[in-house]
């Protein structure tokens, strides 16, 4: 029971992680209700709690029904040592603690579930919850005996509720003296299994609903990309597709150097140098592999909603081909592994942030490394003299990247 609630609320929890948390699109109000608390991990906050009192609700599992202890009856004061008295007044704190902590926490939870849905543009349903039996029951013994034990109104006593000190095993055991039944001692007995039993089955209905609802969310958020990313590329002025992203799908310009104000800088000067013209050639092939990438983790997504349980992916157990090459030579060798601590050296200038006299010490590095070409050290040169500069700096990066992996590409 417990396995299949925590796959489906870690469902959700990676879609508002991954996608809501990215993508305007994806907070539309068809799809969500999302405010200002929802940006500030509210919702994974919800979901956390739900999970983490999940173990006190399902720790009562039908075949572990032994572990819940019958407690006796209190001894009676007459004839009864003292430790006699407290020995069972200590077992019976326990029983009570520990059932009170399990009706408490199913209220807990049907709250958060009811907080859920509204989130995800269910608020009616989440009204109306006590339409539905599942809930209501549960609710219900959770309110007489741990919410409103003694019941009264304008001062009149409606009822009150007390734990039975001896219940049956995997049962909750209570006494009422309630009006309706002019004071009459009731006993009531409830079994565990059957509160766990709707509350599995509420829990996994109303996820369910929120899982059709991300569904829909992600198909839309599929076919927003095809539409308007995908089949645009190719036809919207650079200003405007770039103006779209930042709109709509902020999380690709969230990268530290592809900013909307960078890319259109490098964007008009892109006929002044080849490091502008490839810069953009960079984040065009970016943004390729980032549709193609996406699509496919939504479909991956969307599959995990229906594969069967205990499904195992296939392995492909074909040998692969193995190339075999000459030996290299020792001055080849070296001039490989001077190409490789010049790549090592350069990756770590990329973010110019960093201490200044580190900074230096880093592109004396790549220089000292650096293979005979001149198109690579003006690059580098270009971005020691523009530091302040972010589009002239990663533009420069990535060219001096371009022509330095295209050289260790020919030696190998």
């Amino acid at each position: 029971m417990k396995t299949e609630i925590n796959k489906k609320l870690d469902l959700v929890f990676s879609f508002w992680q991954n996608y809501v948390s990215s993508y305007q699109i994806c907070r539309d109000k068809k799809y969500l209700k999302y405010t200002e608390y929802g940006k500030r991990n509210y919702t994974n906050s919800l979901i956390g709690y739900i999970k983490d009192t999940l173990d006190i609700i399902f720790i009562y599992d039908y075949k572990k029904s032994s572990k819940i202890k019958i407690i006796q009856s209190v001894p009676s004061l007459v004839g009864d040592t003292p430790n006699d008295i407290l020995h069972g007044s200590d077992r019976n704190t326990k029983m009570i603690s520990e059932n009170i902590s399990f009706l408490q926490s199913i209220y807990i939870q049907q709250d958060l579930m009811r907080e859920l849905l509204s989130i995800f543009n269910y608020g009616e349903l989440s009204n109306n919850l006590n339409n539905d039996e599942n809930f209501a029951i549960n609710r219900e013994i959770r309110n007489e005996l741990v919410g409103h034990p003694l019941g009264s109104w304008k001062n009149n006593l409606k009822s009150t509720a007390v734990f039975s000190y001896n219940p049956k095993p995997g049962f909750i055991e209570y006494h009422t003296y309630a009006k309706k039944n002019n004071y009459n001692l009731e006993m009531k007995s409830i079994s565990m299994i059957d509160i766990i039993n709707r509350h599995n089955q509420f829990m996994n209905d109303y996820l369910d609903i929120i899982l059709c609802q991300i569904e829909k969310n992600l198909k839309n958020l599929k076919k927003e990309i095809e539409v308007k990313l995908e089949h645009r590329l190719q036809n919207l002025s650079f200003e405007d597709y770039i103006n779209l992203l930042s709109s709509k799908f902020e999380s690709i310009l969230q990268n530290h150097w592809y900013s909307q104000e960078i890319l259109l800088t490098i964007y008009q000067k892109r006929e002044e140098h080849d490091r502008y013209k490839n810069a953009i050639e960079d984040f065009t092939s970016n943004l390729e592999f980032w549709i193609k990438d996406t699509k496919a983790g939504i479909d991956s997504f969307l599959l995990k909603f229906t594969i069967e349980n205990g499904a195992e992916p296939q392995i492909d157990n074909k040998a692969p081909n193995v190339i075999l090459s000459d030996t290299p030579t020792a001055v080849e060798n070296k001039l490989r592994e001077n190409l490789n601590n010049c790549k090592t050296s350069l990756r770590e200038v990329y973010n110019p942030n960093i201490d200044s006299h580190k900074l230096n010490s880093k592109f004396n590095s790549v220089l000292f490394f650096s293979p005979d070409n001149k198109g690579f050290k003006n690059e580098i040169e270009h971005m020691k003299n523009n530091i302040e500069d972010k589009a002239e700096y990663i533009s420069s990066y990535l060219l001096a990247n371009k022509i330095l992996q295209s050289i260790i590409d020919s030696e190998n």
